[in-house]
């Protein structure tokens, strides 16, 4: 299956933004400000170019938890599992010992 393809690009502002600042310094100055020319409205945004849906998803989650589960991080977590258990084998070892020796 082809990737998805990807989204468009958001609209500009409706508003110019070096307008909208000149407007404000200029109201904060108590000087009036022409108002800048009106814009024509943007146009609506394109629809998505596929739907996204509760399969797509679930179909996303599985491709992920499948890549997850083998290679790189099986090997990372049996290190990881594997070392923090040698540990916890030689703290207990050495909590018996000292007890024994307590008497």
């Amino acid at each position: 299956a082809a990737p998805p393809a990807p989204l468009a690009p958001p609209a500009p502002p409706a508003v110019d933004v070096a307008d909208a600042f000149a407007e404000m310094l200029a109201a904060e100055q108590g000087e009036p400000r022409a108002a800048s020319p009106a814009r024509p409205a943007p146009p609506p945004p394109a629809p998505p170019a596929f739907e996204i849906t509760d399969a797509l998803i679930e179909r996303i989650a599985a491709e992920v938890a499948r890549r997850l589960v083998g290679g790189p991080l099986r090997d990372a977590v049996a290190d990881v599992v594997g070392a923090s258990a040698e540990r916890l084998v030689r703290e207990e070892i050495e909590r018996i010992r000292a007890k024994t020796r307590e008497g």
